[in-house]
């Protein structure tokens, strides 16, 4: 999916509960553990181990997916635990596959399962789209499985548009 960044009406950011990640060995950690709890049970879930989550996470900050774009990343937290993340790559393959666009990607957007339905992926989302465009992107993308509707309506509701 793209958002085209220039012309979408984003809702008003609250960055009250906003930072940037935590980059380092105790925040890689947080962040797998919060892999797998986010994913376990739903559509994305192919059975990972937290050593997945933790080469996964490794992967991410180290570039394989393109340049971790820390400005744009953001976590939340609700009493001091991680419950959400936003994180973004530069985009290394470009859409489907094809040439590098370098664009902003939406590598991973998740939520603690004891937070889910409280709106924090789309405060994420939102703060992370509003440091892109005034940093003057024009476009994001993301990948998101078609067996997941509560993650497209979100990203629809925001203004994402499948790629043609």
């Amino acid at each position: 999916m793209t958002l085209d960044l220039a012309s979408v009406s984003l809702p008003a950011m609250d960055t009250a509960a906003i930072s940037p990640p935590d980059l380092s060995p105790v925040g890689r950690e947080a962040l797998a553990h919060l892999m797998i709890d986010a994913y376990r049970g739903t559509p994305d879930d192919a059975g990972e181990t937290l050593a997945d989550a933790r080469v996964e996470i490794e992967r991410l900050i180290t570039g394989v997916f393109g340049p971790f774009d820390h400005g744009a990343s953001n976590v939340i937290r609700k009493n001091g635990q991680l419950a959400a993340a936003t994180l973004f790559t530069r985009d290394k393959l470009g859409p489907r596959g094809g040439s590098p666009t370098h664009d902003p990607f939406l590598a991973f957007s998740m939520t603690a399962a004891s937070h889910k339905r409280q709106g924090l992926a789309r405060l994420g989302l939102v703060a992370a789209l509003h440091t892109l465009r005034q940093r003057g992107d024009s476009r994001a993308h993301l990948v998101v499985s078609q067996n997941n509707p509560a993650a497209i309506n979100l990203y629809v509701s925001l203004g994402f548009q499948p790629m043609a």
